[in-house]
């Protein structure tokens, strides 16, 4: 597999996270690029995910480590351009290489 996109990881229980990013990581190829488009932890998304969908939210630096810990290298927080500029207050846009 060349390249993956992921979204709705949200509700993936924690603990089995690190589990699901190494089984993708075995499946993609060496030039391979994985996609992940997942909920940070803020204040509303805590009342509006977390709350209301029961979904897991994320800090910068705890999704970073996960994906380290998987195994993935060249992480690289992406931003959402005009017009979906404010998707930057919903989520991160993360792109990580083998």
């Amino acid at each position: 597999m060349g390249e993956a996109y992921l979204a709705m990881l949200e509700y993936i229980p924690k603990n089995e996270n690190g589990k699901a990013f190494r089984n993708l990581n075995n499946r993609l190829r060496d030039d391979g690029i994985f996609c992940l488009f997942i909920t940070k932890k803020n204040l509303l998304m805590l009342l509006l995910i977390k709350w209301w969908w029961k979904a897991n939210l994320y800090k910068k630096e705890e999704i970073k480590q996960i994906l380290i810990e998987a195994g993935f290298k060249n992480i690289s927080f992406k931003k959402f351009l005009f017009p979906y500029n404010h998707l930057n207050y919903w989520g991160f846009a993360i792109e990580a290489k083998k």
